[in-house]
């Protein structure tokens, strides 16, 4: 990723943190934070989806 990163302070259940370590410990992810942004890169591209879709139906039912 380029561009500067932002800290961002995030409070998260007990159990995400420990599947987040497991994930660690398996090498899938070199540490919690590249976890962390893969999972919320994921969940962007779906909203982006969603929200296209959104928008085109809001075009076609006379909206905006």
């Amino acid at each position: 990723m380029k561009g500067k990163m932002v800290m961002l302070t995030v409070h998260l259940p007990r159990p995400y943190v420990e599947f987040l370590d497991r994930l660690v410990k398996a090498r899938l992810y070199p540490n919690r934070a590249e976890a962390i942004r893969m999972a919320i890169r994921g969940f962007m591209f779906e909203e982006y989806d969603r929200l296209g879709e959104a928008l085109r139906d809001e075009d076609e039912s006379g909206g905006f």
